[in-house]
């Protein structure tokens, strides 16, 4: 827990800094570590993942590409299941940093987490995972009709217009 802590420190800093992080092979142990039974552990696994790639776009398509979307959405569910919100904010501003940036990322590695921003937006209040939510959402449907789709097909739209009022 601790070196996932100090990587998350370090990749808190420039993005060169952030850059030798996932260059000395942080992503991959990282990953693993999101499958740890220790929640501190994957906890801190989340958040480091989070910062680094919130650094740039280049940072977010490592984090993607190295695998961290299922097990990333796997904690959400379990945290929302369980009514852990500590760790529903976390990993849902983890899974927002990775729907950001310009350009887009390929569709396909995003689309599993329409539906846990769904859940989300449907069933809690929290301003801060909210807004994680909304923007995540906002920049999923950008594109093409095929995105906005997917978003309309899993039930949300109410709930956003909900929001509103």
């Amino acid at each position: 827990m601790e070196a996932a802590w100090s990587l998350s420190n370090l990749a808190s800093g420039t993005s060169q800094q952030t850059e030798a992080v996932v260059d000395n092979g942080a992503i991959p142990e990282l990953t693993k570590l999101l499958g740890s039974s220790n929640k501190e552990v994957y906890s801190q696994a989340v958040w480091t993942l989070g910062n680094i790639a919130g650094d740039n776009v280049q940072m977010r398509n490592v984090v993607l590409q190295g695998g961290a979307v299922g097990p990333l959405i796997n904690i959400v569910e379990k945290a929302i299941s369980e009514g852990d919100m500590s760790l529903i904010r976390q990993g849902t501003w983890a899974l927002a940093n990775l729907c950001r940036g310009k350009p887009l990322a390929p569709f396909i590695l995003l689309q599993d987490m329409i539906p846990v921003f769904a859940k989300i937006i449907m069933g809690l209040e929290d301003p801060d995972v909210l807004m994680d939510a909304f923007l995540s959402i906002s920049t999923l449907s950008d594109g093409n009709s095929e995105r906005i789709q997917r978003i309309f097909d899993s039930g949300v739209v109410p709930f956003v217009v909900k929001h509103m009022k």
